[in-house]
């Protein structure tokens, strides 16, 4: 089954049950007995519970059981008792309940045009807020990539001699600072100077000059 026609019998399934609530449970239409049929109700369901109950409370079948209708039917795996039942006539409204129904379904047809309406604009509604905040997010955005790339800027355009002034710097300073030690352990100096020590400032020196680490630390 396709997600059009299921979509299709999701619709149709609300609109005969909003109008047989409308009509107080008593009346009951061809094309409702036909959706039972394809949503799996048997046919002795459908006598039992359906058109028997109905008829003692003065319900009616509702729609003209033709040939082009009871092919349907057939088709439908309807048995003979359930095809039979609906031929006989014996659950056939008079004109006056026709009338009395095509105007209730009337009534009915506008109450759902006028729910669909509202869940139409409901839905409008929460696209139009859904966009402004995707909106909203993607300038926040843009306007938060735009600062971090003056900060980067910043921080790469300050001499050697001074870096470190500003919060941005020290802290992209502190990092390379830790990944060289880290990189380079401090050993004890054996002669005047630590063993280490030049690779150290050489890899700071690197690192507060890359453009990726510099991004990446001020994010």
């Amino acid at each position: 089954m396709t997600k059009h026609t299921i979509y299709w019998l999701r619709a149709l399934l609300f609109t005969l049950v909003f109008a047989h609530m409308v009509a107080g449970c008593t009346a009951i239409t061809l094309d409702e007995i036909s959706l039972m049929l394809r949503s799996g109700f048997s046919s002795e369901t459908i006598i039992r519970d359906e058109l028997v109950p109905k008829a003692a409370h003065g319900g009616r079948v509702y729609g003209s059981f033709d040939a082009k209708r009871e092919e349907e039917f057939k088709r439908l795996n309807a048995s003979p008792a359930l095809i039979e039942a609906l031929k006989s006539g014996k659950y056939a409204p008079t004109r006056d309940e026709v009338n009395q129904f095509r105007q209730e379904q009337r009534a009915d047809a506008g109450a759902v045009l006028q729910l669909e309406k509202e869940q139409t604009q409901q839905r409008r509604i929460a696209q139009q807020a859904a966009q402004a905040d995707t909106a909203s997010r993607q300038n926040a955005a843009a306007q938060a990539e735009a600062n971090l790339n003056q900060r980067v800027i910043n921080a790469l355009s300050t001499p050697k001699g001074e870096f470190g002034g500003s919060p941005d710097q020290q802290h992209v300073y502190a990092r390379a600072k830790a990944i060289a030690q880290e990189r380079f352990p401090p050993e004890r100096a054996v002669n005047r100077e630590e063993p280490h020590a030049r690779d150290r400032r050489e890899l700071i020196d690197q690192l507060t000059r890359d453009e990726a680490f510099v991004r990446e630390t001020l994010r």
